[in-house]
């Protein structure tokens, strides 16, 4: 028999699943977050997750300054190790979340993220700046997962949607705006300024977490069972992969023995790791029950997928305003404004029809479709391409991803069972970092490898590039921003020289011939949601009944 207090929704699922009361309304619960308490904590976690999305893509704009006061060049891509880190730890923050205290797991996690961000701020040597981005990722990767858990504890399944909802919209700002501010703190400030900042909203995420993310206590793990192989082993085959994938095309060439080995050793880690798992922990990093869960595999799937097509977006479509439309960094960010509020506000929309009704299914098929047109219709782009039709892609792409980018956090939360959510979560996570380390890495070889094919045989070009080269500049077409500037500066200092203003031209549209190309790559990881699709589908509608 149903108590008084009973609620019922329905759910696109094959199972039943028993709602939680939410805790702050538990007022017999030793445990349970006053109004006030849970205010508090959900601003502490919406702050954090900021930080983080925020760090991720707030230095581009800055590179070329901190090539000037720092040096060495071929150091540059590895300040991309903080989202190598961040990808390494999020499957072990969702483990350990399930051991200790998740209170006390984000405390660690936001003292690394500000201890990585002070040696960056600080940072007398470009090797110095890489040391602090690693760790700051080792704490910023743990922000995402332990968010999305918390939430999990400390709602009920019926109005989890639209917090989570609200988590992803924060994320989202932080992505898109991070290139605008970015480009302030660039133009106004000193590039230290990208990391000092993270003080002020950072310290108020530790007090707030500190005093008033009060969650149910963990049983104390047995020493013994810790599944410490599994998690060293899991940490250098992630990275063992990452590293590739971030110096892949640049530092090292894809056929060099550093990049082939590194992925010899990754697939030789992924199956140590599988054997610890399944044949020798005691309480396995990740129980083999879960890979019998389809949700599981399919939300993993899915958030590689939307991390490659959202962080390739937010790299490559800026890449073509500036170096195609002539677009500052700050202007660029003011553009993607439009993509930000739309992404906004279709999260909460999405989140708010998941909440009344647990309807899901549809975004995930409406989400890609939009953002195959939007991807379409950029690949078209060139400098002839009126302010309109900019707008207009960007509105579309900012819906389809508003649409799934809490969906298949929510939906998940709801279809798996409660003591596999943290550790899917961190999945999830870890997921959605790698597809966009992947993507990043893929399409700018694409580019790359397109934009010298098209060049080839230019005559102007080429003749510019050798006459550089003779004056000690070495720089190659592969370099096209660097070549871009150089060509730019020449031309300034000359006046109008015919020669040098051709082959600026003949780059530029080389470089958009190949962006085309590969801009259009991102296809694949929409089509693979779509794809995933039957995978999720819902079997039939049950109640979900809170007893």
């Amino acid at each position: 028999m149903r108590s008084p207090n009973t609620s019922t929704i329905i759910l696109e699922s094959q199972e039943t699943i028993p709602l939680q009361e939410p805790q702050t309304q538990d007022s017999n619960s030793s445990n349970a977050l006053t109004q006030t308490q849970f205010i508090l904590a959900y601003t502490g976690l919406l702050s954090a997750v900021f930080l983080h999305s925020l760090d991720g893509t707030i230095l581009s704009p800055a590179f070329s300054l901190i090539l000037s006061d720092l040096g060495k060049e071929t150091l540059l891509p590895w300040l991309g190790v903080y989202m190598l880190t961040s990808a390494a730890f999020g499957i072990m923050y969702g483990k350990v979340s399930m051991l200790v205290s998740k209170k006390h797991v984000f405390l660690v996690a936001l003292t690394l993220f500000l201890s990585g961000s002070l040696v960056c701020a600080v940072a007398p040597s470009m090797e110095v700046l890489v040391v602090g981005r690693a760790v700051a990722g080792i704490g910023g990767g743990g922000f995402l997962p332990l968010s999305y858990i918390a939430i999990s504890e400390m709602t009920a399944a019926e109005s989890r949607a639209k917090y989570n909802a609200i988590l992803g919209a924060v994320m989202g700002i932080g992505s898109i705006l991070g290139p605008l501010l970015g480009g302030l703190v660039s133009q106004y400030l000193k590039w230290r300024w990208c990391f000092y900042i993270n003080f002020p909203l950072g310290l108020i995420a530790f007090v707030f977490i500190a005093t008033s993310l009060n969650l149910p206590s963990v049983e104390k793990p047995d020493p013994r069972n810790l599944d410490i192989l599994g998690a060293i082993t899991l940490l250098m085959t992630l990275m063992c992969f990452n590293i590739p994938i971030l110096l892949g095309g640049t530092t090292w060439s894809w056929n060099s023995p550093q990049v082939i080995s590194l992925f010899v050793l990754s697939v030789i880690g992924a199956v140590v790791f599988l054997w610890i798992e399944f044949y020798y922990a005691r309480d396995p990093m990740l129980p083999p029950a879960i890979f019998k869960e389809r949700w599981i595999t399919a939300t993993a799937g899915i958030s590689f997928c939307f991390g490659a097509a959202l962080s390739s977006y937010l790299f490559y479509f800026a890449l073509l305003l500036e170096f195609i439309f002539g677009y500052s960094a700050v202007k660029t960010g003011g553009i993607n404004v439009v993509t930000c509020t739309c992404y906004i506000l279709f999260t909460i929309i999405s989140g708010a029809i998941i909440s009344k009704g647990g309807h899901y299914i549809s975004f995930f098929i409406i989400s890609p479709i939009l953002w195959i047109i939007s991807t379409v219709w950029v690949a078209t782009f060139t400098e002839a391409t009126d302010m309109a039709q900019l707008i207009i892609s960007l509105v579309i792409l900012g819906i389809a991803a508003g649409l799934i980018s809490t969906t298949r956090v929510t939906a998940m939360q709801l279809q798996v069972a409660k003591e596999f959510i943290p550790i899917t979560q961190g999945i999830a996570s870890c997921s959605f970092t790698v597809g966009a380390n992947v993507a990043i890495s893929i399409t700018g070889t694409i580019l790359n490898n397109v934009l010298v094919s098209k060049t080839d045989g230019v005559a102007e070009l080429h003749t510019a590039i050798d006459m550089l080269q003779q004056n000690g500049i070495e720089v190659t077409v592969s370099q096209y921003i660097t070549l871009a500037k150089v060509l730019e500066a020449q031309l300034s200092s000359s006046g109008n020289s015919t020669a040098v203003q051709v082959a600026l031209t003949q780059l530029k549209r080389g470089f958009n011939d190949a962006f085309k190309y590969a801009y259009l790559s991102h296809l694949v990881y929409l089509a693979g949601i779509l794809l995933l699709v039957p995978v999720i589908w819902p079997k039939k509608s049950k109640q979900a009944v809170m007893a």
